[in-house]
């Protein structure tokens, strides 16, 4: 995938570049300044989302989420029900990676 989209970005600066001659040096140097701040954040994230996922197991935060839904739901499918809830509830505020990272330490130990 990723070499296939490398390839249509190629393609497409040569086609606006040389064929309709639309794209100016400057707009490709802004667009690269661009999408490398934009990639830096997203990186950030990541790597904050990380450092917490590490923390929260340090912190045993999955043992604790373990018993409250063990105590709070009594059946497997109730505790899959409010993983769902909680994950779509997160879905709305944060982005996939990060979610990721910082849940799977929580609700993997509730899922097995």
């Amino acid at each position: 995938a990723v070499e296939s989209a490398a390839i249509a970005v190629v393609y497409a600066l040569l086609e606006t570049t040389v064929q309709y001659r639309q794209l100016r040096w400057r707009e490709i140097y802004d667009t690269v300044i661009n999408a490398a701040r934009r990639t830096g954040v997203i990186l950030y994230e990541i790597a904050t989302a990380a450092v917490l996922g590490w923390l929260l197991a340090y912190l045993q935060v999955p043992a604790a989420a373990v018993e409250f839904l063990q105590s709070v739901a009594h059946s497997r499918f109730m505790v899959l029900l409010m993983i769902v809830v909680m994950l779509l509830l997160l879905g709305t505020v944060m982005d996939l990676a990060p979610m990721i990272l910082i849940c799977t330490p929580i609700f993997l130990p509730v899922a097995r």
